[in-house]
Parts: structure tokens; sequence; C-alpha cells
């Protein structure tokens, strides 16, 4: 039993290996745009594609719609920290719009900022890196995903488990009364038949005078 439970665990996880890329939403400051975009072309080159806002080409649709919906639609938010982070109010709207709706966040921080004076980092697990590591941070950054994703299959696969077995237990349990039930239930006697006259000869039948 637990090794088809097992099976069935990893030929899930396959399938959401085989749903393929690793949409991202990366949060910048402004001057911070270029170091963004180094970050996305090494991202794309090991299968992770990054979101950023000054790429988007939805011309028309409401800025906060755009954003809320690339979140929605990300396997992980990141926060990106580097020299000229400002901490924009515009980023602090979107780190509480992924927190709300549970998406991971994941800060990368520049080896230019010192971390412990940022306060959303404490606690926090986080990819740090150098101006010539973008493209290892960028493969970590895939790991990272790559993990959570195959951490949330197995949760998914355990919870069918958890369900199907209480399924199981309501429907012995189910079984079980009726069974219960029926034992204790009177036994009923058969009606009585009237007899039907031999064969081969009529009834007779007298009238009263």
């Amino acid at each position: 039993m637990l090794r088809a439970v097992r099976k069935a665990e990893n030929r899930l996880i396959g399938f959401v290996e085989e749903l393929g890329g690793y949409p991202v939403f990366v949060s910048h400051d402004s001057g911070d745009e270029e170091l963004a975009r180094q970050i996305e072309e090494k991202a794309a080159s090991v299968g992770v594609d990054v979101w950023l806002f000054e790429e988007d080409n939805h011309l028309g649709k409401p800025i906060r719609q755009k954003v809320q919906n690339a979140i929605d639609e990300s396997n992980a938010f990141v926060v990106l920290f580097a020299e000229n982070s400002s901490m924009s109010s515009y980023v602090r709207q979107e780190i509480g719009y992924a927190e709300g709706t549970d998406t991971p966040v994941l800060p990368m921080v520049h080896d230019s900022v010192d971390g412990g004076d940022l306060a959303m980092l404490r606690g926090r697990e986080q990819i740090r890196f150098g101006s010539d590591q973008v493209t290892q941070a960028a493969s970590e950054l895939k790991q990272r995903i790559r993990h959570r994703r195959r951490k949330s299959a197995r949760n998914t696969v355990r919870t069918v488990e958890v369900l199907g077995g209480l399924s199981l237990l309501a429907s012995s349990a189910t079984t079980r009364k009726r069974t219960r039930k029926r034992k204790q239930q009177p036994a009923t006697k058969p009606e009585p038949t009237r007899p039907f006259p031999s064969k081969g000869r009529s009834a007779s039948f007298r009238h009263p005078r």
C-alpha cells in the first residue's frame, strides 16, 4: 500500500514538473531596472519566466489589475534589493498583496545591501548575490521554486490520502450501522394464505336456506 502511495506521489510530482516554466514576479525599485533586466535574461536561460512591469504590453489595462494578475499567476514573488533600492510605496503594496494571496515571497539581495538594515528580510529565506553572480542567483531561484512545487505536490497527495481514508472510514461506519439496525429489527411472521381447492375438484358452495 505504501509503495502504491509513493508511486502516485512521484507521478503527481512528475506531472507538476512537466507543466513547464517557472513564472516569477520580480518586484523592484525603478532605480534597479537594469539589474532586474539582467536577472530576467539569466533566469530565462535556466527556464525561469520573469515578469517585469516595464515589459508588460497590456496597454489600457489598469496598472493595479496587471500587477495583481501577474502575482496570482506566479510561482514566487521575488523582491529585488540592490544598491539603489529605496522600498518605494509600490514595492510595499506589491509585497502586501503577495503575502495576502499566500504567494511565496523570496528576497534577492545584492551584496551591496546590508540585510540587517531591512526589517522585512529578518527571518526570511533569501538569495544573496554579487554583480558577477547573477547567473548563479537565477539558477538558485529556480531550485528554490522547484523545491516548493515538489513540496506542494507531496502535500496534495497526502491530503488526497487523508480524504480517501476518511471517506473509507465513513463508508465502513455507515455499513456497520445499517447491519446493526437490520439485526435489531424483530422478525416478521408471514401472512397466512388461504388454501386453494385440490386439483381436479371444484369447490362446493352452499347457499343458506
